[in-house]
């Protein structure tokens, strides 16, 4: 989970695999440029690739509050493993991915996850570490960054 003071914000994390159908899926939902992306990576960083993307829209449209409501292809992602992280476009709004601040999660290995923010001009760092378990059995990371404060929290394992 992850809060924010004001500020809108999406999160989601998933488990890498290489046995899904990547092509089919991108064809319904990634925007063209992210399929022709996709297409030209290295088959040992497509799994990866595919991830980036689909994680990077998923916190977008969580964070938007549209779910899936809002169609994945309407906008573009960066999601190559060496590419920076940002949101390439929006299809015929281009100024909103000016609104937004994207960062992807190195959660855990073998996982990969984004956080999405609305508001270009926060900068902020994401930890994620171990702590001690609170009452409810999760672990409670928390970083303070200017007048937004936001919270990440996981189970234990």
């Amino acid at each position: 989970m992850a809060f924010t003071q004001n500020t809108p914000l999406g999160v989601d994390l998933e488990l890498v695999k290489d046995d899904l159908e990547f092509d089919s899926i991108a064809c319904h939902f990634f925007a063209q440029g992210e399929i022709e992306v996709l297409d030209a990576v290295s088959p040992d960083q497509r799994a990866l690739s595919f991830f980036n993307c689909w994680t990077r829209k998923e916190a977008v449209i969580k964070a938007r509050g549209d779910g899936l409501t809002f169609p994945l292809n309407q906008f573009e992602v960066s999601h190559r493993p060496e590419d920076p992280v940002v949101i390439l476009g929006f299809l015929g709004k281009n100024e909103e991915s000016e609104q937004w601040s994207l960062t992807s999660l190195d959660v855990d290995e073998g996982c990969v996850g984004a956080l999405a923010l609305k508001s270009e001009d926060i900068l902020f760092n994401i930890i994620i570490g171990s702590s001690k378990k609170n009452r409810f059995g999760y672990q409670t990371i928390s970083e303070p960054t200017g007048s937004n404060r936001y919270f990440f929290i996981g189970p234990n394992r």
